[in-house]
């Protein structure tokens, strides 16, 4: 004869296992979540350029060089200040490529790449993000915003904000 348990029983049986269920389902979760490495290489996105037909795609860019993607706005004062002191500093950055990359109407970009001459400069590229893939894929609370990758377009570090040209030189040497 089979042995039927009273009903409070039955009713704390299933609450515990349903307990049970859910704490291993959170555990399982959270240790797949710890495993994940975070994006690392370089990341794949349309840059529009300023001619408002040409696509880059930076998922199209060769390693070999390291790789500096600056998500800037037209009107930051910081994103000025730093553009100024890259250009002041080229001499040191020929061997970087610039992507400034921004979500500002094109109008805006174009003003800011004639105003700091950046069409001169062959290792940097300007454009507009146009499916606002950085805003919406990183953590950006300020800008300037800046993500360094090394000759294999591996990430090697996150910048925001005012950064001290000394600091930049630096991370860029370790490479």
């Amino acid at each position: 004869m089979p042995i039927t348990l009273p009903m409070k029983v039955q009713t704390i049986y299933l609450k515990t296992m349903t307990k049970l269920s859910v704490l291993l389902i959170i555990s399982l979760l959270a240790f797949c979540r710890c495993n994940r490495q975070p994006e690392r290489e370089l990341p794949a996105f349309n840059l529009l350029l300023l001619d408002s037909t040409t696509v880059v795609n930076t998922g199209n860019i060769q390693p070999g060089k390291p790789v500096l993607i600056i998500f800037f706005h037209t009107d930051c004062e910081y994103c000025q200040r730093e553009t100024e002191a890259i250009i002041n500093n080229m001499n040191k950055l020929q061997n970087v490529r610039f992507y400034l990359v921004s979500i500002d109407p094109l109008s805006d970009i174009r003003f800011y790449r004639n105003y700091y001459h950046l069409g001169k400069f062959k290792n940097i590229v300007i454009g507009r993000d146009t499916g606002w893939y950085l805003p919406d894929h990183y953590p950006i609370k300020s800008t300037p915003y800046m993500q360094l990758y090394d000759k294999e377009d591996r990430l090697r570090g996150i910048m925001t904000g005012a950064i001290q040209m000394d600091t930049l030189l630096e991370k860029i040497k370790e490479l």
